[in-house]
């Protein structure tokens, strides 16, 4: 995760760059993606919210800051919600998405993800998208809420024991 200025300034060519909000960082990094799909939602106009978390493994450390109770790393993961367009396919820029999980695990225990805009080096506009670090141990089923304005889409999954 790098700020646009550390980009240009080192040239880097890998990773994530942070256009706005902040990261939860309970630690290190995190190891290669995965993907879960999510389905899309659409309104009286005919445009659309269509979202894919991104699941990422991470070996972050083992407590967050100010939490009481250590979290062991299994349980963090990086989710991002890519929202496009129906009827281009192209991110939506500019929109203000509240993403909410459910784990039904753990009595429904809802949890509002902070928002963090972000897009993978060098790949623009194309990957824009939003999310950030959350709690998500194995073998919790979930539910990802999005919202953006009057439109939401949902998805439901179960990080692999």
């Amino acid at each position: 995760m790098y700020t646009p200025a550390q980009v240009a300034a080192q040239h880097m060519t890998k990773g994530e760059e942070m256009l706005g909000g902040h990261m939860v960082m309970p630690s290190t990094g995190m190891e290669a993606p995965g993907q879960m799909g999510m389905a899309g939602a659409t309104n009286a106009q005919g445009s659309s919210i269509s979202s894919t978390p991104m699941m990422t493994s991470s070996t972050m450390g083992s407590s967050t800051a100010g939490s009481a109770t250590p979290v062991p790393a299994s349980s963090y993961r990086h989710l991002e919600v890519h929202i496009c367009d129906r009827s281009t396919g192209m991110a939506v820029q500019g929109v203000h998405p509240a993403i909410r999980i459910t784990d039904h695990t753990s009595s429904n225990m809802t949890t509002n993800i902070p928002i963090a805009v972000m897009q993978g080096i060098g790949s623009g506009t194309a990957d824009l998208h939003y999310g950030n670090n959350a709690i998500m141990p194995p073998g919790h089923s979930f539910t990802v809420t999005v919202t953006v304005g009057s439109q939401m889409a949902a998805a439901q999954l179960r990080i692999p024991s």
